[in-house]
């Protein structure tokens, strides 16, 4: 593997693990910010420790300051969070407790500080990562204070509990290692069953569809024929035109529906993986949003909520219109949900073409969206309403990503709640 081919795999990695635990991030960073300081003065002025150094807490404590305030990060500067993620905890855990540690030999509240830190990193981090941080803060640690010590002096008492941390570290791993194992088997069993599944159902809808073609080929001709009979009146069935209306257009409906059906499974089998395997093409967004309107099982007092602003605003996006309007599905029955549930509300869709995103506009003013789940909301399996499954807004995530687009939302508790889907420009 060449070195560019490493380099972008362990970038990927770091990208996916990093997003993965981004719902830990604003929380670790406000922590941090708060022990820097706090922590300062009580080992300053009530526990003085030998050892202490301003530069490097400012230095975590500006960390963390940014960590806390990613929201508002350049747009140009967030694809880089989620190894500023991993460097934060890198500065913070391993390195600047383990430097103070070696700096402070004999203190037991350094000791047990590094300890609970040790602790933090493995309910935050996946093993892997867990090992590679570890073992990179605090050789680094080992290097800076030997670069800044006259004299090294080996900490006597960390030694004695050096056993006692490596059971922590390894069980802790090992803990981590088998909770990710046994969620992998479970999505591989729910990935397998689904395979299955969409197989047998492939099966005879691949037989309906070519049996339809045949019958496409000769229905034409029967029906020629009959209305040649009835011309010469001749002893044949009735058959009212209503009925042989429905007949001639019977192959464009069933060859409709076992599309429908196959997308239908391919939905199906993009909530279980990552991959998209629909058919994509290029569509107008337009026509695909009055399209997920017409066939939305709206009431009449729902319809009236709903606002839309299409009137001149179009543009053309590539990807699988079926897949589109089951996003359009989830967010009507999302929102309906929440404006029922507060008695009050309204829905806002409107597009608007960009230079280098097209953006649909989804707004609706019911309960809105908790600040500490609106982390979690594109995550598999989050859900805060009776009906759902918490696969809606991951699916409508990948759908997004698997065509370079992207999903946001935005939301005020009690106010309202914005999803912004972003197409990427069409260049002709």
């Amino acid at each position: 593997m060449s070195a560019h081919k490493l380099t972008k795999k362990i970038w990927n990695y770091i990208r996916e693990e990093g997003y993965a635990e981004e719902h830990q991030w604003v929380f670790l960073g406000a922590l941090g910010v708060i022990s820097f300081i706090l922590y300062y003065f009580i080992w300053n002025q009530i526990i003085p420790n030998e050892y202490n150094n301003i530069p490097l807490r400012i230095i975590g404590f500006t960390l963390c300051v940014f960590l806390t305030f990613k929201d508002y990060w350049p747009r140009f500067l967030k694809p880089i969070l989620p190894a500023y993620w991993y460097f934060t905890l890198l500065y913070c855990f391993p390195f600047f407790f383990c430097f103070m540690l070696f700096k402070n030999p004999e203190s037991n509240v350094w000791i047990l500080t590094t300890m609970t830190g040790m602790f933090f990193l493995i309910i935050l981090v996946n093993w892997l990562m867990l090992i590679v941080i570890i073992v990179i803060g605090a050789s680094l640690a080992w290097l800076a204070y030997i670069l800044t010590t006259p004299e090294i002096v080996y900490p006597t008492h960390f030694i004695g509990t050096l056993p006692t941390y490596l059971t922590v570290l390894i069980g802790g791993g090992i803990f981590v290692f088998r909770k990710e194992q046994v969620q992998k088997e479970k999505l591989n069993s729910l990935i397998t069953l689904s395979s299955i599944i969409a197989h047998e159902l492939r099966t005879p809808l691949r037989t309906i569809d070519s049996s339809i073609d045949g019958i496409a080929q000769v229905l034409p001709k029967l029906s020629e024929g009959y209305a040649l009979a009835k011309q010469q009146q001749l002893n044949v069935p009735f058959i009212a035109p209503q009925q042989l209306n429905s007949i001639n257009q019977l192959t464009d409906n069933v060859k409709s529906e076992t599309y429908a059906a196959f997308n239908f499974i391919d939905m199906l089998l993009l909530k279980t993986k990552s991959t998209s395997e629909g058919v994509h093409q290029n569509y107008s967004m337009r026509h695909c949003v009055s399209n997920a309107l017409a066939r939305y099982p709206f009431t009449k007092e729902e319809r009236e909520h709903l606002h839309v602003t299409l009137s001149g605003d179009d543009f053309t996006f590539y990807g699988n219109d079926y897949f589109m309007m089951h996003i359009f599905f989830n967010l009507l029955k999302n929102a309906l949900y929440y404006i029922h549930k507060a008695q009050k509300g309204e829905i806002f869709i409107h597009l608007q073409p960009g230079a280098s995103y097209n953006n649909v506009y989804f707004k609706d003013t019911g309960t809105g969206i908790a600040k500490k789940d609106l982390v979690h909301i594109f995550e598999r399996f989050f859900s805060k309403t009776y009906h759902g499954t918490g696969l809606g807004l991951a699916f409508s995530k990948m759908v997004m990503e698997s065509i370079g687009g992207k999903i946001s939302c935005q939301s005020v508790l009690g106010e309202y709640t914005e999803f912004i889907l972003s197409f990427p420009v069409i260049h002709e």
